[in-house]
């Protein structure tokens, strides 16, 4: 579902922290000044909301603009609850319908 995490030992592996105490859990990291954040709410865990924060961490130290990132992000939320709503889908209980008329 989410592009390939950076590589182990970049920066953003230390740079991204995860914040589980705030109100609205979420990773984030500053860069340039400017402060980025991945919600858990929105990535559903923990090592997802991390692994977002740095793939925008990458975009960022590839010249990306603010709203670049974040236009980024938003298409990485809509790829994790896509994910999740089919996930849904496939396990919700089907023929219960059909089980009921046989009583």
């Amino acid at each position: 579902v989410l592009p390939k995490d950076a590589p182990p030992g970049h920066a953003c592996h230390t740079e991204v922290v995860f914040d589980g105490k705030h109100k609205w859990p979420h990773a984030w990291f500053v860069y340039s000044g400017v402060r980025f954040q991945a919600t858990l709410d929105k990535c559903k865990t923990e090592d997802a909301a991390r692994r977002v924060a740095r793939l925008l961490y990458l975009r960022c130290e590839q010249g990306d603009s603010q709203e670049l990132v974040k236009a980024f992000r938003k298409e990485l939320y809509q790829r994790i609850q896509t994910a999740y709503r089919e996930v849904a889908a496939a396990l919700a209980p089907t023929g219960q319908a059909e089980d009921d008329e046989d009583e």
